[in-house]
């Protein structure tokens, strides 16, 4: 007998170690998701490399801005054209050379609506790379979004463990006593001791997907790798815009999203990039001036009360006018249309695959809803369930095996309760992911 009591407390004893032994010596901290939000768009170099780019483009802005005005530059230069009666270009022509100091003013009159229309594709340019910006933040938010939702499960989760873990060293220590008062079978004991022992192995493997979990939050914000933090909040509280989530979705045929949007951007530069290949065909004119010093080396050989100024200015307008190209720009043209066409048939079938998603979201969404009613009721029933079931034990009027399938059965439900919360806390995230638009 003293040995089958030293077994029981043996049992008990390493069963304890097992769910209370583990000591954190790390800090840890809580934070909520809007916090863990906040620190990944701050560490997030994706964002930064968008913002950048987006600054860049708009820097083309202002470049393309200072092309429609005057522009002056300094030109200065020395020809030297040697002639004699045997060698040498034509005098009257070359002059013997020039030697020249301009200050040169070249203004654009008119330049078949090109400054305007690379104004446009700028334009849609930068809206496109906003747009990305959005994107790229949308897929930064659900990332930690899923982490957060993933570390609230494991917490739960273990959580879930450890009281199964107490309820069954509480229930072992009704065992003990009814044995001990001549009332049960030692292999009761034994039962329900291996039963905590898997319980407690159940709780150290919560708590490493726990950790693990809290690794991928880390990575997600973009901090170093982290497992003493704590996400605060519950599913429940993260579920509770479901009903106004499901009741605001649009229809097929008006929606769109980020992606769509940037498809038709896409589409829209594509359509300027048509009129800039057509404006090739249109002239161009050229307000040109100068002013400073201008001579021929012969004008310089003269002696100088015979040589003429050398300082003057001169204006004028230059048109040039495409004659034969050769079918260049039709074919340009044509290149575009049909990138055009391949365009929009990749938008369509984006479209579906977003549309498809969209409805295969919403249907698991409404049925996860379905599910988790009625695993709510079930756990209360799984409760009732166990109570009853250990009372009726303690009276003597059920086997011990049965309470042990009683409280592995409530476990079971409080688990399946807490994965779809999960679930549904995942595709609403996932649906917002979907529906996102600028």
């Amino acid at each position: 007998m003293r040995t089958k009591t030293d077994i029981g407390e043996k049992i008990i004893f390493v069963c304890v170690f097992l769910l209370f032994g583990t000591i954190f010596l790390q800090a840890q901290h809580t934070l909520s998701l809007d916090e863990c939000i906040a620190i990944a768009r701050k560490n997030s170099l994706v964002l930064r490399i968008s913002a950048t780019t987006i600054r860049s483009t708009h820097s083309a802005q202002d470049e393309l801005k200072t092309t429609a005005l005057p522009h002056l530059k300094l030109g200065a230069g020395a020809l030297y054209a040697p002639w004699s009666k045997n060698f040498g270009y034509d005098p009257a022509l070359s002059n013997g050379g020039q030697l020249a100091g301009q200050m040169i003013l070249q203004q654009p009159l008119y330049d078949a609506g090109i400054r305007r229309l690379k104004s446009m594709q700028l334009d849609l340019e930068l809206t496109r790379l906003s747009n990305e910006r959005y994107a790229n933040e949308r897929d930064i938010i659900f990332g930690v979004k899923e982490a957060f939702i993933e570390l609230l499960f494991a917490q739960e989760a273990t959580s879930l463990q450890q009281s199964s873990a107490e309820q069954l060293a509480k229930y072992l220590d009704l065992v003990n006593r009814i044995y001990h008062g001549g009332n049960g079978s030692y292999t009761d004991v034994l039962k329900t001791g291996v039963q905590l022992a898997s319980a407690s192995i159940a709780v150290e493997r919560a708590k490493e997907s726990q950790d693990i979990a809290k690794l991928s939050l880390a990575q997600a914000m973009g901090i170093p790798a982290d497992t003493s933090l704590i996400a605060s909040g519950t599913h429940e509280h993260l579920s509770i815009s479901t009903a106004d989530s499901l009741s605001t979705i649009m229809s097929d045929s008006i929606f769109t999203n980020l992606d769509l949007q940037t498809a038709q951007i896409e589409i829209e530069k594509g359509l300027v990039e048509i009129e800039l290949a057509q404006s090739e065909r249109l002239p161009s004119i050229l307000l040109n001036a100068d002013a400073g010093l201008l001579s021929s080396f012969d004008n310089l050989h003269l002696p100088l009360d015979n040589r003429a100024s050398m300082i003057g200015a001169s204006i004028g307008i230059s048109i040039e006018f495409p004659l034969l190209t050769w079918g260049t720009i039709d074919l340009r043209t044509e290149q575009r249309r049909l990138a055009i066409e391949v365009q929009r048939d990749q938008k369509e079938l984006l479209r579906r695959s977003i549309v498809t998603e969209r409805q295969k979201t919403l249907l698991q969404l409404r049925t996860a809803l379905n599910r988790l009613d009625a695993l709510k009721q079930n756990v209360h029933m799984a409760e009732d369930n166990y109570s009853l079931t250990k009372s009726k034990y303690a009276a003597g009027g059920s086997l011990a095996l049965e309470v042990l399938s009683a409280q592995q059965l409530l476990v079971d439900t409080r688990t399946a309760s807490l994965q779809t919360e999960s679930d549904l806390c995942l595709l609403l995230a996932h649906l917002e992911q979907i529906t996102t638009r600028q």
